[in-house]
C-alpha cells in the first residue's frame, strides 16, 4: 500500500454519505488526532496551542476519511460524532515533487486550513451504547 496511515482519533461530526452516479456507496468522516506535552515553563513547540485548562500545550491533526461500497454502508449505520475510532488507510493529498502534502483551503475569516485526506481500508470503533442488541454488537465485516 502507498502511504499506509494508522489513525486513532475522535470523530468530529456525524459521518457524510453519497453515492456515485454509478451507486457506489461513499462515506466521508472527520477524525482529529492530538498530542499534549505539560507546560514546563519552557517556550512552546510552534504551532501549538495552550490547553483550555492551561496546563500544556497541544497541537491536533484533523484528517478526512473516506470509506467505499460495504465500509462506507457499515461507517453511516454504526459510527457516531464522539466515538473513538481506529482506523487504516491510504494517504492521499496533492502530489509535489515526490511529496503527498495536506489539502488546504481558507476559512471564511481568511485563515489558512489544512487537512490530511485518507482513503479507509479498515476501521474498529468503540459503541455508542451498552445495548444487549446483538445488531448493534456484530463483529467487524472487513
Amino acid at each position: 500500500m502507498f502511504h499506509e496511515v494508522t489513525i486513532v482519533g475522535y470523530v468530529r461530526a456525524a459521518p457524510e454519505m453519497r453515492y456515485t452516479p454509478e451507486g457506489t456507496a461513499v462515506c466521508t468522516l472527520g477524525v482529529v488526532t492530538s498530542k499534549y506535552v505539560a507546560d514546563k515553563g519552557q517556550k512552546p513547540p510552534l504551532g501549538w496551542r495552550k490547553t483550555k485548562t492551561g496546563s500544556g500545550y497541544e497541537c491536533s491533526i484533523w484528517w478526512r476519511v473516506t470509506f467505499w461500497g460495504t465500509q462506507a454502508d457499515y461507517v453511516n449505520k454504526y459510527v457516531q460524532k464522539g466515538m473513538m475510532v481506529f482506523i487504516k488507510g491510504e494517504m492521499n493529498g496533492l502530489v509535489e515533487e515526490g511529496n503527498v502534502n495536506p489539502r488546504v483551503w481558507f476559512d471564511k475569516d481568511g485563515n489558512a486550513k489544512s487537512s490530511f485526506e485518507v482513503t479507509g481500508r479498515e476501521i474498529k470503533h468503540e459503541f455508542a451504547d451498552k445495548s444487549d442488541d446483538a445488531e448493534d454488537q456484530k463483529p467487524l465485516p472487513f
